[in-house]
């Protein structure tokens, strides 16, 4: 065999878990035992690290660990499907660090384990991941970073369950073509400056996003004849009560998810599904034109130890990051119209949230087998009163504490106290 030749196997074996490496001596990866769907899954546990190229076809991959991309990795999945495990979302991620990752024929993403989903995170920091009728499945979106270039080409990218968005930010680059798959476009309002987004559903369409219409961004989005079928989402980034004005106008909007990003944000705001009055948020104005728009839901990230802040309904509210400082949720006495669906909520620091008249989780009339989950972390605190539950899990760790009373639907909770207590108190 060719010395060079021999050289890029070893590199590629150096790099290849040890458990797949038995497997293949044992013949069990051969591909005279039968079609993807009746052989065998390879099952990886640790991180599976690729430092040169690698191919492989027609498998099923179970990775218990973060899969890393290197400088020189290349690494091709044809007809593949690669799951990714763990005992809860975020716990494992795929890294790019340089490298290379080719996709054709592929599902990757998280899982579902015991009937809960186990969603992974896409860190398209720094190298290039070239697409082709690939499905995204189980995900906490594709991310990029705000110093390092990373790299999406995606030609008929699909959206599997649960897959968050393509997470246009940073330094990305990105091209999408005859695809289909949810957007998120960051709008960095510290720059000042307005813009006006026409955002349809459910129809291809041709757009490109840069700094040249798009308030402070370093990012190019380049869609083709790219459907969006369920919701855009928007992220209003580096919300302060010092920036310039931004004024963020949503005109074809029909539904689309809005995300505050800020620090130390104060001062008191309604938010509703209809966008009826404009959101005044420190520098930040959201407003929508003549026509309808369709908020179908809000998220919060927010933190730093002078944040004091009130939110009112109706609304719901998907994800909520809380890292210092006070918030207060109110709802509509008796009716619990501002609802907390707990898709993610995350707190952490001594981050202090307040609830009254809200709803946890998705309504137990839409229990559709959704499971919230509220993680209390840090020196954080949940209080509240009058909160109805729906299926959610509460997890405490370091000194995090909850302490809610007045409840409705306590029996529908599920309580991990790795740290401080959980009191629900009907």
């Amino acid at each position: 065999m060719d010395r060079r030749l021999v050289a890029v196997a070893a590199a590629c074996l150096a790099v290849w878990p040890a458990t797949t490496l038995a497997a293949e001596r044992e013949g069990a990866v051969s591909s005279a035992e039968g079609p993807p769907s009746v052989r065998p899954p390879l099952v990886v546990e640790g991180d599976w690290t690729i430092g040169g190229p690698l191919t492989i076809r027609d498998r099923h991959i179970v990775l218990n660990g973060d899969l890393i991309l290197k400088r020189e990795a290349e690494l091709e999945l044809d007809n593949c499907t690669l799951e990714i495990v763990g005992r809860l979302s975020r716990e494992h991620l795929v890294d790019w660090q340089g490298g290379r990752l080719i996709t054709r024929n592929t599902a990757i993403g998280g899982c579902v384990r015991g009937g809960v989903p186990i969603h992974t995170v896409f860190h398209l920091y720094d190298g290039t991941w070239e697409a082709v009728d690939t499905t995204i499945q189980y995900a906490y979106g594709v991310s990029f970073h705000a110093e390092t270039r990373g790299v999406l080409r995606g030609e008929r990218l699909l959206a599997g369950p649960r897959p968050d968005a393509v997470i246009a930010s940073g330094k990305a680059d990105i091209k999408l073509v005859d695809s289909t798959f949810p957007i998120a476009l960051g709008v960095y309002t510290n720059a000042g400056g307005s813009v006006t987004l026409d955002l349809p559903v459910g129809e291809p369409v041709d757009r490109l996003f840069d700094g040249s219409n798009t308030p402070g961004v370093e990012y190019r989005l380049e869609l083709v004849r790219h459907t969006v079928s369920n919701h855009w989402f928007v992220f209003l980034r580096n919300i302060s009560m010092t920036a310039p004005p931004c004024d963020v106008v949503l005109r074809d909007c029909p539904k689309v998810l809005v995300s505050l990003l800020g620090w130390n944000l104060q001062g008191e705001l309604s938010l509703s599904n209809g966008l009826a009055e404009p959101v005044r948020l420190g520098s930040v104005t959201v407003r929508k034109a003549d026509e309808p728009v369709g908020v179908s839901t809000w998220c919060v990230y927010c933190g730093g130890d002078k944040s004091d802040l009130v939110i009112h309904g109706p609304a719901n509210l998907a994800e909520f990051m809380h890292r210092g400082g006070r918030i207060r949720l109110e709802g509509t006495p008796d009716t619990h119209d501002l609802v907390l669906l707990c898709t993610t909520l995350e707190m952490s620091g001594n981050a202090r949230l307040e609830l009254e008249n809200v709803q946890l989780g998705r309504p137990q009339t839409r229990q559709s087998g959704a499971l919230g989950e509220a993680n209390v972390a840090g020196d954080s605190r949940m209080i509240g009163h009058n909160v109805r539950i729906g299926r959610v899990v509460f997890h405490t760790r370091d000194r995090g504490e909850v302490e809610l009373h007045g409840v409705e639907g306590r029996q529908t909770a599920t309580v991990r106290e790795e740290g401080g207590p959980v009191r629900l108190v009907e």
